[in-house]
């Protein structure tokens, strides 16, 4: 809906025709005049309707895909825009990145326990991600070294 009211306000006109307006909590006098073309964004409404099935529209809006404004600072994906990425029907493209994560495990006197602790929690946030194709590389403690910031470098 946030994406595209119009297909919405369409469907349900498509599907409840005329008796749309019975629905929305205003007198019917107000609307009684009404013409679906005096409503911007609505031009030609019923017109589109008529030679547009809804399935025909959802592949022509599957194709489309709205650009984030990524250049923006402030910009950050939300759930309902992960949803529209991982439902697009067009063609995709694969990519791979990394994240690394700073977090903290209880420590105890067997440092490679608390690596496969620390392990099994990167496995959870793993499956945080959609499509599960990812993995768990290795785990480095971080230590007071410059030369050598953690333990493990394999990672």
């Amino acid at each position: 809906m946030r994406k595209n009211p119009k297909l919405v306000i369409q469907r349900l006109f498509d599907i409840y025709g005329e008796k749309l307006m019975d629905y929305i909590p205003y007198s019917k006098d107000e609307f009684k005049d009404v013409d679906m073309d005096d409503i911007p964004g609505f031009e030609g409404t019923k017109d589109a309707l008529s030679s547009l099935s809804i399935r025909e529209q959802e592949e022509e809006d599957d194709n489309e895909f709205i650009k984030f404004p990524v250049n923006d600072f402030n910009f950050e994906l939300s759930d309902s825009d992960m949803m529209d990425i991982y439902d697009h029907k067009g063609p995709t493209r694969r990519f791979r990145g990394s994240i690394y994560i700073d977090d903290l495990v209880p420590e105890t006197d067997d440092k490679e326990y608390d690596r496969e602790v620390a392990k099994k929690m990167m496995e959870y946030y793993r499956k945080q991600i959609k499509n599960n194709e990812s993995y768990v590389g290795g785990v480095g403690f971080k230590q007071r070294s410059l030369m050598e910031p953690y333990d493990n470098m394999e990672f």
